[in-house]
């Protein structure tokens, strides 16, 4: 019950007394005029709850829609309570505002609006947004959310480059290929040092084989990759995108990659060679 403080459990018997423990050593017992609200709830007419349960559904769903128009808020559209939790990380950057407590801060100061950053509830990146308010202070708080949004976003923006796995180890039989990836992913760490005083996010995607026509237009013969290293072309641009939210310097998607983009550093350059060469020619043959 909204502001009653008052709930209950419908649990195991077991479940149900380790609650009691739990709470009758945190908390007091609610007050006597709260439990006449309660009772009256659970046993008056139920016609209010309809009424309310439409009410809230078109809340939640017009500041949904209202938050996520600007591409850097994302947000689950919650199945329950009355409460939104937008991913802003994508607003966030290292010479600006860090944290969702940070922008929590300066929303307040800025716009006059009240959010609850996400790292009190473990989910840093994310704000909580109460809409158990009218339509038209909803609509306000998001006209206000939206201008502090678009504050942080002049004069700013993001550019992900397209590399490959192939960018961390030498390709004899594919030298051109190997080499021209190389070229990316080092101009593309070196963008990111030189363009983030300026706000601008440089990323450079790194990803192993991906399940496209690539492979048959380059007339690559099928099961040339190993498929435990292939992502879908989705899952690729999910992870480039959110990296490149995030502000992170080099992406590669899947462990299996990961793993495979590691191997260079450890191994020596000779060694690397012999191995990308026998692996060439194997599948050549």
């Amino acid at each position: 019950m909204t502001g009653w403080r008052c709930g209950w459990t419908i649990a195991p018997k077991e479940l149900t007394s380790a609650f009691n423990t739990i709470q009758g050593q945190t908390t007091s017992n609610i007050t006597s005029i709260t439990q006449k609200a309660a009772l009256a709830a659970v046993s008056g007419a139920q016609d209010s709850v309809v009424v309310m349960l439409n009410e809230y559904r078109q809340r939640r769903d017009s500041i949904h829609q209202w938050l996520t128009a600007n591409p850097g808020i994302r947000c689950v559209m919650p199945g329950g309570a009355f409460y939104l939790f937008p991913d802003i990380s994508g607003l966030l950057s290292p010479d600006g505002l860090k944290t969702s407590a940070e922008s929590a801060q300066a929303l307040l100061e800025k716009e006059f609006v009240v959010v609850t950053p996400g790292e009190g509830f473990d989910a840093p990146g994310d704000l909580r947004i109460s809409y158990a308010t009218s339509m038209e202070q909803l609509r306000e708080g998001a006209t206000r959310i939206l201008r502090f949004a678009e504050s942080l976003a002049h004069h700013k923006g993001g550019i992900l480059n397209v590399a490959s796995v192939a960018s961390f180890v030498p390709g004899p039989g594919m030298a051109v290929y190997h080499a021209t990836k190389a070229y990316i992913l080092s101009f593309s760490q070196a963008l990111h040092r030189e363009l983030a005083p300026r706000g601008i996010r440089v990323t450079a995607l790194c990803p192993g084989p991906v399940e496209t026509e690539f492979q048959a237009r380059a007339g690559i013969p099928q099961g040339y990759f190993p498929r435990l290293l292939a992502r879908s072309a989705e899952r690729v641009a999910r992870e480039g995108y959110d990296g490149l939210m995030r502000g992170r310097r080099v992406v590669v998607p899947g462990s299996d990659n990961k793993v495979a983009a590691l191997l260079p550093r450890l191994l020596p350059r000779g060694l690397m060679l012999k191995m990308v060469s026998a692996f060439v020619r194997r599948h050549q043959s």
